[in-house]
């Protein structure tokens, strides 16, 4: 998907420009279905997004300020912080039933 040009807009999103051929149009179908939106902005330095960043909720997507292996112009490290909301866990009634028919 490497002619698909990655266009940062102002709400951290990103829309595409330049869908060329029938791969590129499934590629967006599927990220439609699955309601995905891409979100990495960090580009190198030529202007290019190398990695594409997917998610169905926000997410901070910023340089890595520590990156794990030395980093070159052309593929910058990026630090990915996801918030997700706190779980509900189910709570467990359980009851005992006498099943006095059975003998149990």
């Amino acid at each position: 998907m490497s002619n698909i040009t990655w266009k940062p807009l102002d709400d951290g999103y990103t829309e595409h420009i330049g869908i060329f051929n029938e791969s590129q149009i499934s590629f967006m179908d599927v990220l439609t279905v699955c309601n995905l939106n891409q979100l990495n902005s960090v580009p190198n330095f030529m202007g290019r997004l190398l990695d594409l960043a997917l998610s169905n909720t926000s997410l901070e997507l910023l340089p890595s300020s520590h990156p794990l292996v030395p980093e070159d112009s052309h593929h910058r490290s990026i630090c990915i912080t996801l918030s997700l909301p706190a779980l509900n866990l189910l709570i467990d009634n359980k009851k005992k039933i006498y099943l006095y028919k059975e003998g149990r």
